[in-house]
C-alpha cells in the first residue's frame, strides 16, 4: 500500500511541479463571463465581488492549476475552450408575436444557429429551426 500512495504523489507531483504555466482559461472564461453580465461597472463589481466570497475564482484557479494546465502541458491541447469561443457571439432577437421570439446566435467563427423559443402555460420551449428540442423552462410555481 505505501508504493501505490508513493507512486500517486509523484504522478501528482509530475503534473503539478512540470514546469506549465498553462493558458488559466477556466479562470479567464470565469473573468470574461463577469464583463459580459453587464457593462455598468457597479453591477459587475458586485458580482466580481460576490464570485470571490462565494470563491468561484478560487475554484476556477485550483481547476486550472490541477487539471486542465497540466493536460494542457503534456498533451498540448487545453481541455477548456478559450472565452472568445463562448462570449465572442453575437444575438439576434425577433419578436414574432406575444409568446414567441426567433433567436440567432452568430459564434466567433461566423456560424448562424437559428432557434425558436414560445412560451405557453407550462412553460418556455426553446427548438431549432428544424423543431429539435433544445431546451424546456417550467412556468413558474405560483
Amino acid at each position: 500500500m505505501p508504493r501505490i500512495r508513493q507512486t500517486l504523489a509523484l504522478a501528482a507531483a509530475s503534473a503539478l511541479l512540470s514546469g506549465c504555466f498553462g493558458s488559466f482559461n477556466v479562470t479567464r472564461n470565469l473573468y470574461a463571463f463577469n464583463g459580459y453580465v453587464t457593462s455598468e461597472r457597479w453591477p459587475r463589481t458586485g458580482v466580481f465581488i460576490a464570485m470571490n466570497i462565494a470563491p468561484v475564482y478560487t475554484v476556477g484557479v485550483l481547476m486550472d492549476v490541477l487539471l486542465a494546465n497540466p493536460v494542457e502541458f503534456w498533451t498540448g491541447v487545453n481541455p477548456i475552450k478559450d472565452s472568445e469561443r463562448w462570449f465572442g457571439a453575437r444575438v439576434e432577437v425577433e419578436a414574432i408575436d406575444a409568446t414567441t421570439r426567433h433567436i440567432g446566435v452568430i459564434d466567433p467563427d461566423g456560424v448562424a444557429h437559428r432557434f425558436v423559443a414560445e412560451r405557453g402555460p407550462d412553460g418556455i420551449r426553446v427548438v431549432t429551426d428544424s423543431g429539435a428540442l433544445v431546451a424546456r423552462l417550467p412556468a413558474p410555481a405560483d
